[in-house]
């Protein structure tokens, strides 16, 4: 085999690897959202576009102090409500959440309890948290998935964890 055509049979051998490794865009990675670390998911946007529809989150974050369980047994609860600015949420799941309180962060799924809610809400709670005092401030962040596996991360920053009683 001639030098030329093992040179050549090796470029194009290589020639797909060498575009992955590059990282030459394919449009595709526009799709995807940045990565998760504590800074962008601090910094979530409070509505964000997904599969052509518009989202809006909205939180709330309390530690219930109701009797009859002492109120240092009491941990932190998170609801949250996503609203499809058009309608319904239809087919898009919440799947994660992190809460953030200064260097702290609480990540967990949500409960697989059903809620009732109005149909133009996805409502998703998660219970045993962190034991933060009320009137902390808190940073929320929900991780939505699309059918199709597409994902973006919507937030709320600056809330205080509220104490009914």
């Amino acid at each position: 085999m001639s030098l030329l055509r093992i040179l050549l049979l090796v470029v194009f051998a290589t020639a797909p690897l060498a575009l992955v490794l590059c990282g030459c865009n394919t449009g595709v990675t526009d799709d995807l959202p940045p990565p998760l670390t504590p800074a962008t998911l601090r910094s979530a946007p409070s509505s964000v576009e997904l599969d052509g529809r518009s989202y809006e989150l909205e939180s709330h974050v309390w530690r219930d102090f109701m009797p009859p369980v002492p109120p240092e047994e009491r941990p932190l609860t998170v609801l949250v409500q996503i609203r499809e600015k058009l309608g319904r949420p239809v087919g898009i799941e919440a799947t994660r959440l992190w809460v953030f309180h200064e260097d702290g962060v609480w990540e967990t799924k949500f409960s697989d309890e059903p809620r009732p809610t109005p149909p133009e809400l996805l409502e998703k709670i998660a219970r045993d948290g962190p034991k933060w005092k009320p009137g902390t401030p808190v940073d929320v962040a929900v991780l939505l998935v699309a059918p199709n596996g597409r994902s973006r991360v919507v937030g709320v920053q600056g809330l205080s964890i509220g104490a009914p009683v």
